[in-house]
């Protein structure tokens, strides 16, 4: 995406010019100094007069040299005034910050960034003329030119600190700002433009001189490119399009002792009345700076010191809590202490200014999100405070204490916030570890400390229980001691009891046999009239068979006389009516003998003639 100039206009209304700013600090400490702290910026001379020298003479320049060395101080501090004092170039410093797209929703690409940056110093309103000729180019040729135009200037150089975080993006964005910035560097008049005025030419419109003048005058553009030194081989990802970048370069090599000792000694030495400082000025004994040297110079390389910003935490530790809490006007190596310690007291020392109920999530911050694989991360103020609950003011009060470093971009101007320098990542993590080892221990020490609570409880729980277990156990043995009392009570009782039942069951058994005897003799008396009455119901049913015997066969034959007699009169007198009457009278005798054959005959001659119902019989 390219901006129009429509666009960043309204971002930037006029060239934005750096305020000068009240210097609190003798030592600002991790963070690179800026452009108003160059006074207190010692121990770079000949760097500063080679690289300046160099950046005037080549067309680019590669500025490498380990992360902590110094290149950022050397750009703001040293190069920059110079730039400031000669006047013939116009100079812009500029950083992309680490791609972290996932937490700024409209971070800005590298070219935006630098679009941004040159439309600041176009004031007012754009050249009309020029922006006319091709509407919304908005290419960096495009913006350098209107610059060119307004300020009059043929020189720009542009300062690419910590040139890393370019290769952070996109491979499409880092193509865009290698093509753009090839353009810038090679290209006299970018071909769309030299088209342009020979369509105008061709059809007689009228191109003023001063158009076609300001359109093919060439503007020099020198680049710096600032990097780590273990990031140098991320340049060869330009070479297509820049085959010369490390073509020419300059490598920022440790500080030496000496240039180290001015560093600590002369910003003490400057004057409090004159620059602000909210220290009085002091000085550091021999033994003190012998010290310090020893304790930062590399051990590999005797007489160089490898990261500059260790001397500064130290210098900055002194001012902060020696000087200004003792006044004292010359530090001595007894009053220094350890320095291994100033590292990690320094991060411990900014915790301990804030708020208890803030540094759990200042923890999880500093330590966790804008740290990750030794690597530093920009933050978005407002995710920083929606997702860590970290207020602006406590954010503000990091950044003065120079942990935290604080940038503007975006199109809204978000402001964005990451450690100070890679430094600080070591100590922030030893002083997290520590922490966390010392939480560890803490839990452990009340993991203890409860384990013996609650076997106290136990001891106490257990001596009650076996209080109430002896109270028990006394209770039980009074009770088998009463019990056995009873029992013998009770044998006895027992005994009296069972010598008693046996008089009785004798007694009752004596009358028992006498009672059976006598109810024996009943029984004999009782079954022999049952006898004998058995034996006259006997008699008496004989007697009622042979009654019964002689009543059916005078039923059979005074039927069968009857029956005869009704055939007989059926023979006489066949044409007569059947005799019915006498079949009825003939059945009615041997109607109680059912199983008698005569019955059967005289049951079905009537039911043949209907004289009885079947049903019934």
């Amino acid at each position: 995406m390219t901006w129009t100039s429509s666009t960043l206009l309204s971002l930037n209304e006029h060239c934005k010019v750096s305020e000068q700013k009240k210097i609190a600090k003798r030592y600002p400490g991790v963070k690179p100094f800026s452009t108003e702290e160059h006074e207190l910026f010692f121990g770079r001379n000949s760097d500063i007069r080679e690289l300046y020298n160099q950046i005037f003479l080549r067309q680019t320049v590669v500025l490498f040299g380990k992360s902590g060395s110094g290149k950022s101080s050397l750009i703001n501090a040293g190069i920059i005034p110079l730039l400031r004092e000669e006047g013939s170039l116009l100079y812009f410093n500029i950083r992309f910050n680490n791609y972290t797209g996932k937490d700024i929703k409209d971070q800005l690409m590298p070219v935006q960034v630098i679009q941004k940056r040159l439309s600041e110093c176009v004031e007012g309103s754009i050249d009309k003329p020029f922006d006319d000729l091709i509407p919304g180019e908005g290419s960096l040729w495009y913006w350098i030119k209107q610059i060119q135009i307004q300020k009059k200037k043929l020189k720009f150089v542009l300062f690419f600190d910590q040139f890393e975080e370019l290769f952070t993006y996109p491979k499409q964005q880092i193509d865009e700002f290698s093509e753009q910035l090839a353009d810038l560097l090679f290209v006299d008049v970018l071909p769309k433009y030299k088209a342009k005025m020979v369509e105008l030419i061709e059809q007689h419109q009228p191109v003023g001189d001063d158009l076609y003048s300001q359109i093919f005058q060439t503007a020099e553009v020198k680049v710096v490119f600032s990097i780590r030194l273990d990031r140098l081989s991320l340049l060869n990802n330009l070479k297509d399009r820049h085959p010369a970048i490390l073509h020419d370069w300059y490598e920022l090599d440790a500080i030496s002792v000496e240039d180290a000792m001015n560093a600590i000694r002369e910003p003490a030495r400057l004057s409090q009345e004159k620059y602000g400082f909210a220290s009085p000025s002091f000085g550091y004994t021999d033994a003190a700076i012998d010290k310090i040297i020893e304790n930062i110079e590399d051990k590999d390389r005797k007489g160089k010191i490898e990261a500059a910003s260790t001397l500064q935490i130290i210098c900055r530790h002194v001012e902060d809590n020696i000087v200004a809490s003792n006044s004292d006007v010359m530090v001595s190596d007894d009053t220094l202490g350890d320095i291994e310690d100033i590292f990690q007291v320094y991060y411990q020392n900014i915790l301990n200014k804030l708020p208890d109920a803030v540094l759990p999530n200042v923890h999880e911050l500093v330590e966790e999100a804008l740290i990750s694989n030794n690597m530093r991360i920009s933050l978005e103020e407002g995710f920083i405070a929606n997702k860590y609950k970290v207020s602006k003011e406590i954010l503000e009060d990091l950044e003065q204490s120079s942990l935290l470093r604080k940038e503007r971009q975006g199109s809204k101007n978000m402001i964005l916030y990451e450690v100070s320098h890679d430094t600080l990542i070591a100590p922030i993590t030893k002083v997290a570890e520590g922490r966390k080892a010392i939480e560890l221990q803490k839990e452990i020490e009340e993991r203890e400390r409860q384990e013996r609570s609650e076997n106290e409880r136990k001891r106490i729980q257990l001596e009650e229980d076996l209080r109430i277990q002896k109270q028990h156990n006394d209770k039980q043995n009074e009770l088998n001691r009463t019990l056995e009392k009873e029992k013998i009570r009770v044998v006895r009782y027992f005994r009296v009891t069972v010598v008693l039942t046996i008089v009785v069951l004798i007694l009752i058994g004596s009358f028992t046999y006498e009672e059976f005897r006598i109810n024996r003799q009943r029984k004999k008396k009782a079954e022999e009239e049952s006898i004998n009455v058995k034996h006259q119901m006997e008699d008496l049913q004989q007697k009622e068979n042979a009654i019964d015997s002689i009543a059916r066969e005078q039923a059979k034959v005074l039927a069968y006389y009857k029956f005869m007699e009704a055939d007989k009169f059926r023979k006489e007198f066949p044409a007569a009516n059947i005799p019915l009457e006498m079949y009825k009278h003939a059945f009615s005798y041997v109607k109680p003998y059912p199983d008698e054959q005569l019955h059967k005959d005289l049951k079905d001659t009537l039911i043949k003639y209907k004289e009885i119902d079947p049903k019934n019989y």
